[in-house]
């Protein structure tokens, strides 16, 4: 009596699946055979074939953990790749206690202007709103660039990478001269304690995209170099949520010192 085999979803095609007697192997060479981020989508799973076995007795399938697992890629049988992301996250979150304690710092001593200037005296919108619309646009091309990584279109990454690192670039161009000229006006950080946290919250963003800048260039030589691996792509999906996180800080700051500041 024909059985059929009903646990043969993509997930368990690489274990028992691919190593049940009788099965056709080229129609698991699709799966079993993963190459470099040809992930399994949702949308395939509907074209998975359902393997059938003649004979009395049914096959169950039992996943097996592999003994020595590749650490690089984000296979589904493994949560190596899951593991850094969560690491990845963790940091984050700290990240964001760093800033909320300065956005709180600010928020105290935000009046303690000591005779000096106060914000609606110093801060241009202008100048922040292009600032906002610069960011938003690299968040955008970094997106792209992540779009590209899943399609494994590795010369579209560099066109998106090139072109997000060119926006940052010149975001962080605006933010030191807008620095360079409060300072030779007289208003650096040692004027006030308003300047004070103004110069520590605003710079620790410029900092951090600072460093997004150079790890662009770190992930940029990769890929000239080694081309789309497991690990580049890992690193480029980490770089992607940070440069995010950046840009999710930044409307907080635009919106809490410079909208609120001028108002």
């Amino acid at each position: 009596m024909s059985k059929r085999l009903r646990d043969c979803s993509p997930l368990n095609w690489a274990t028992g699946c691919a190593k049940a007697p009788g099965l056709d192997r080229s129609k698991v060479a699709p799966y079993y055979n993963i190459g470099a981020l040809s992930i399994v989508q949702p949308r395939e799973l509907s074209r998975v074939p359902v393997a059938q076995f003649s004979g009395e007795q049914s096959l169950m399938i039992h996943h097996t953990a592999d003994p020595n697992p590749d650490l690089g890629f984000p296979d589904p049988h493994q949560d190596s790749f899951s593991k850094n992301v969560l690491g990845f996250w963790i940091y984050l979150m700290t990240d964001c206690l760093i800033f909320a304690t300065l956005f709180v710092t600010y928020a105290v001593l935000h009046g303690s202007t000591f005779g000096g200037p106060s914000s609606k005296d110093l801060f241009e919108l202008p100048t922040a709103f292009a600032e906002t619309m610069i960011l938003l646009c690299s968040t955008l091309t970094s997106g792209l660039a992540m779009l590209a990584a899943v399609k494994s279109k590795t010369k579209q990454i560099l066109i998106w990478l090139t072109l997000t690192f060119l926006l940052g670039a010149s975001f962080i161009f605006i933010e030191l001269s807008e620095f360079s000229h409060f300072i030779r006006e007289g208003h650096g950080p040692q004027k006030s304690a308003f300047l004070s946290s103004f110069f520590t919250l605003v710079g620790t963003h410029g900092l951090h995209v600072s460093v997004g800048l150079f790890w662009m260039l770190v992930i940029t030589f990769q890929l000239l170099i080694a081309g789309l691996t497991p690990a580049t792509f890992r690193r480029l999906v980490i770089f992607s949520m940070f440069w995010h996180f950046l840009d999710l800080v930044w409307i907080f700051i635009f919106t809490f010192v410079y909208l609120l500041g001028v108002a």
